[in-house]
């Protein structure tokens, strides 16, 4: 019934469209089966509305042609002939873990984990002379990669308690050793002469055979311990100590020692505070502490060459040279002082609790991707450079709004302040790595774009030197010329937001149960890789944006223009800042738990059906797209809608 129906549908369209060439019709009337077993009628028939009207996939005796109606763009169903397009992955992963547990004596307790994993990758890769990317090449591609990796956790954990009239003593001792080792491999070559081998037989492969291999190893040892101390449980210590040693850094900086002190004081447990009946919990707590960040990839401390092949002297062969590969011998710890004071509280027997949490954290030795002169033959180094400082507070609030037995609705709300600065740089503001003392590590310093030039302005624009249509930017230093020197270059914002605001209500209505959550984040910008791919001659597969033209006098995107590139454009970059506050309801949940009854006769403990909606609801300045996803392409934020059942066994 399904295909009868298809069938009569498609020859009222081969009716309605003159210019379908009778070779498709045969092709598409043979794949009538396979669609019909595969694919519902109304979804071919929307398919077949669009792809009618052009070319061709097949030739006259019914097989797929390379380049219907010998234009340039590849016939896209070649890809799914069986064997056109392989890429398998086998995968294997072992998880081994150990542990032993000694108590020679009341209160102490050796225990020692062993952790190892192991994997194993083998990625193979074909793409036949006919698939879209090797069409317009030269031939297929096979590759084969191997990856090994092993990752080895050791701890040794000695933990002992004690407890004597008024006090109680906690020691930890902690020793680690953290191994990751990684051993790569592969093979790719060209023109394979049976595609039926596929990547099985690289050496069929007559040009561009290739071979690769790598090893990456790094170790983390630890020795750490830690003190507690209280005194009527209201007079609270925690000393701790850690010292680190790791072997990314270099040789003469790998080992550091990382101290921190912590008091709290339960002021609600003091004789003076039994008579009051407002305060149910309050505490007063501070610490201080030094952390070390050693975050960096194997072997940047090491200058290594790379063999690499390239022209020489308009000659047939390629020459072999070194490519070299600079690191910095004197790559250090990232070491954060930070002293927090807080307060936590609770009223009214815990109906109202919450914090207050302040911080000043300052960082030296920042670890930095520094970019350096490309005379070097080097882009980028990782280096130790300049001091920060981040401070701000915290506030979480939560409160119990109505508590009875069928009804029952709580609010926690936090609130995120922070401040971040580059307090010092060895030689100033780093423009060529846009660090600017006073103003965060993630900022943007460019020209700032105030609109496009209009007609009523031509003549103001023809005094800088533009056109009506094109990027109009602000002239800080207000000298009449706008060029790449600084002076008219300002930081435009940071993708360190000001605040953050999270709002949760849950809400029991006997068997039923609401959550929304709400967040906010205000003040960041980011760069969007959607409006950076704007194409100035608006034929070309860009981005569909809102071009000015004479009748369409927009200030987003400037007009039209075959004769010039995005690179060359003026100002080009500006048009990718967006500002990134938003407010969304990052989760909508609506369940119900079923009655005990039913659970029973199912001999389970609970049963609990839900439905949520998570990122569905944004409010910001920027269309299309969730800015709590940074701008990127590759890691855009999702709206979900997600049903289950949660069964308790």
């Amino acid at each position: 019934m399904l295909g009868n129906d298809f069938s009569n549908r498609y020859t009222l369209r081969l009716n309605i469209d003159q210019n379908i060439s009778s070779n498709f019709k045969v092709g598409l009337q043979s794949q009538l089966a396979y669609y019909d077993q595969n694919l519902r009628a109304d979804a071919i028939l929307t398919v077949a509305n669009k792809v009618l009207p052009y070319y061709s996939p097949y030739a006259a005796d019914g097989s797929l042609t390379k380049f219907p109606g010998n234009g340039a763009q590849v016939n896209p169903l070649l890809e799914e002939a069986e064997g056109a397009y392989v890429n398998q992955n086998n995968i294997t992963r072992i998880l081994s873990t150990a542990f032993a547990e000694w108590k020679p004596l009341k209160g102490l307790t050796i225990r020692s984990n062993l952790g190892i994993a192991n994997s194993s990758l083998r990625n193979g890769n074909f793409q036949s002379a006919n698939t879209i990317v090797r069409a317009l090449s030269t031939g297929s591609i096979a590759t084969v990669s191997n990856t090994t990796q092993t990752d080895l956790t050791w701890e040794n954990i000695i933990t002992y308690q004690k407890k004597f009239t008024n006090h109680s003593l906690g020691i930890t001792a902690v020793t680690s050793y953290l191994s990751n080792r990684s051993d790569n491999s592969s093979a790719s070559g060209t023109g394979q002469l049976l595609a039926s081998q596929s990547f099985y037989a690289l050496q069929n492969n007559p040009a561009n055979v290739s071979i690769f291999s790598r090893y990456v190893g790094s170790n983390l040892t630890s020795g750490a311990f830690r003190i507690n101390y209280a005194y009527r449980e209201k007079y609270l210590l925690t000393l701790t100590g850690r010292a680190d040693g790791a072997s990314v850094l270099a040789p003469q900086n790998r080992w550091s020692f990382f101290p921190s002190v912590a008091v709290a004081w339960r002021i609600v447990d003091e004789g003076f505070m039994k008579e009051q009946n407002i305060f149910s919990d309050l505490k007063l707590r501070g610490s201080y502490g030094v952390a070390g960040n050693s975050a960096v990839n194997p072997y940047q401390t090491q200058s290594a060459l790379s063999l690499i092949p390239f022209a020489w002297n308009d000659q047939s062969t390629l020459a072999y040279g070194l490519d070299p590969q600079t690191g910095n011998p004197n790559l250090n710890w990232e070491l954060t002082k930070t002293l927090n004071l807080a307060l936590d509280f609770g009223l009214f027997k815990n109906r109202v609790s919450g914090s207050f949490d302040y911080y000043d954290s300052r960082t030296s030795d920042l670890l930095y991707q520094m970019a350096i002169p490309a005379s070097t033959g080097v882009q980028k180094i990782q280096s130790n450079v300049g001091k920060t400082r981040n401070t701000g507070f915290e506030v979480l609030l939560r409160t119990e709004n109505i508590k009875t037995k069928d009804f029952s609705w709580t609010t926690s709300i936090t609130y995120t302040r922070n401040k971040e600065k580059i307090v010092y740089l060895p030689n100033g503001d780093d423009i060529a790595n846009s660090l600017f003392i006073g103003y965060p590590i993630a900022s943007f310093y460019d020209y700032d774009k105030i609109g496009i030039w209009q007609t009523k302005d031509a003549a103001l624009a023809a005094s800088y030197g533009y056109k009506v249509g094109d990027i109009r930017v602000r002239d800080v230093d207000g000298n009449g010329t706008i060029t790449a020197l600084n002076s008219d270059r300002i930081v435009l914002g940071s993708a360190v937001p000001k605040y953050s605001l999270g709002f949760t209500n849950d809400i029991k209505f006997r068997n039923f149960d609401l959550n929304v959550q709400v967040f906010a984040r205000q003040g960041q910008m980011f760069i969007s890789n959607y409006a950076n791919k704007f194409e100035p001659n608006a034929i070309e597969n860009g981005a569909n944006v809102d071009y000015w033209t004479p009748e369409n006098p927009t200030n987003e995107y400037p007009r039209p223009n075959t004769g010039i590139s995005r690179a060359s454009m003026p100002f080009a970059t500006t048009l990718g800042y967006k500002d990134g506050s938003f407010v969304k309801i990052r989760n909508i949940s609506v369940g119900f738990t079923f009655p005990s009854t039913v659970s029973q006769r199912l001999h389970v403990g609970n049963i609990r059906w839900y439905v949520s909606a998570k990122n569905y609801i944004t409010f910001s300045k920027v269309k299309d797209y969730d800015p709590e996803g940074g701008g990127s392409f590759e890691s855009p934020l999702t709206k979900l809608i997600v049903t289950g059942f949660n069964i308790d066994f």
